[in-house]
């Protein structure tokens, strides 16, 4: 494969997050010039830079596919936290400049979830639950379960595993739970999409869908899964659907939430729901470093590339690949992790607690940080026989 140098991608990347007006202007207006006015601060020559930078790479932007085709030359011949380091400090030079960031905000006609069962799906708007009530497929004694993802699907096709597919069918053989899907992730086929999408607005119209739904249903036992951007997503929905009815959504899962270039502010984080655990894989890079829910589970430690991975995107995808393998029958325990304060105390063995399963049958007394060692490639469990 074709070495893609460090710096140009850098650019393309970064000078994207801020494009102003690229979602309002024809590719064949021509470009304007940036003329600094004597007197202007910095700040000012800046803004007046960006839409110009932003118009002449617009079109080169990665997406999801080029990511992954070069993160394994780029991402992995340099330090890959280097690289989302300076990508996040580009980003806080714009907003500490106002350099104007659009919204990627889908039309609310475009967003949709759908319920599966066993041999049929049941689509509805995001914001009306009913067709799902009104469905035969729907059981309201059961638990409900709503993955969001995160990320294009084009990616996972690529990885040989997509990540709705893949969980759909592990649900399926339990059989114990409304299996829901909100396929937030086609919205996102580029970092810089990635970085604009209107997350909290979308995850409010998630939030007063799921009020609706909880008040049809038995046993409003409600299990949010977010994975990468998603996270970030059923975090907001969390919040919303507390401060609204004052009670919380009984658990969220994160997979790998997503860092760069979003507002930590409306990030997954514990009181989200009564109960929030958390898989970190691409650690400092594409998915937080930092423990955010009340308890986190570090597989291999805090690292960027896990066993088995050799770029950024297969790291970021591997939460949802544990995920889906605990949720298998049988499969439950084949995670156990030991809470520790340190990945430097756990390969030391200083850490000799109690161990507890990571992912579909973590106990929601869990609290804190556990760590745990996995497979390079399926089963990934260690515990799996």
């Amino acid at each position: 494969m074709r070495f893609i140098p460090v710096i140009p991608f850098l650019l393309l990347t970064v000078l994207s997050l801020c494009e102003a007006r690229a979602n309002t202007r024809s590719r064949t207006d021509p470009l304007p010039v940036a003329r600094p006015v004597p007197g202007n601060s910095l700040g000012e020559e800046l803004r007046g830079l960006a839409p110009s930078f932003s118009d002449l790479i617009g079109k080169f932007v990665p997406g999801a596919e080029e990511i992954f085709s070069m993160s394994i030359n780029v991402l992995a011949g340099t330090p890959a936290r280097v690289v989302s380091y300076y990508v996040n400090e580009v980003c806080g030079i714009a907003s500490h400049w106002k350099i104007p960031k659009p919204n990627n905000t889908p039309r609310e006609a475009d967003l949709h979830w759908e319920l599966y069962s066993e041999n049929s799906m049941v689509s509805a708007p995001l914001r009306d639950p009913l067709p799902f009530i009104e469905s035969n497929d729907f059981n309201p004694d059961l638990n409900i379960t709503i993955l969001v993802t995160g990320w294009e699907s084009l990616v996972s096709d690529k990885l040989g595993e997509d990540v709705i597919d893949s969980m759909r069918k592990a649900y399926r053989q339990r059989a114990t739970e409304n299996f829901i899907v909100f396929d937030a992730g086609r919205f996102v086929n580029s970092l810089y999409s990635w970085a604009t999408l209107d997350v909290l607005w979308i995850g409010e119209v998630l939030g007063n869908s799921l009020i609706r739904l909880s008040k049809k249903v038995n046993n409003p036992r409600i299990h949010l899964i977010g994975h990468s951007v998603g996270s970030t997503i059923v975090g907001v929905a969390g919040r919303r659907y507390h401060g609204s009815t004052g009670e919380y959504i009984s658990r969220i899962t994160g997979l790998d939430p997503a860092m760069p270039c979003l507002d930590p502010s409306i990030s997954l984080k514990k009181g989200d729901a009564a109960f929030v655990d958390v898989i970190h894989t691409n650690s400092g890079v594409l998915g937080k470093r930092e423990p955010i829910g009340d308890a986190d589970f570090y597989p291999n430690g805090p690292v960027a590339l896990p066993p088995g991975c050799l770029d950024v995107v297969c790291a970021h995808f591997r939460a949802v690949s544990y995920y889906v393998e605990s949720v298998q029958p049988g499969s439950e325990d084949n995670f156990p992790a030991v809470r520790c304060g340190s990945i430097d105390d756990y390969n030391t063995r200083k850490c000799s607690g109690k161990r507890i399963p990571m992912g579909y049958s973590t106990p929601a007394y869990a609290r804190g940080t556990y760590y745990l060692e996995t497979n390079s490639k399926s089963p990934y469990g260690q515990n799996s026989v």
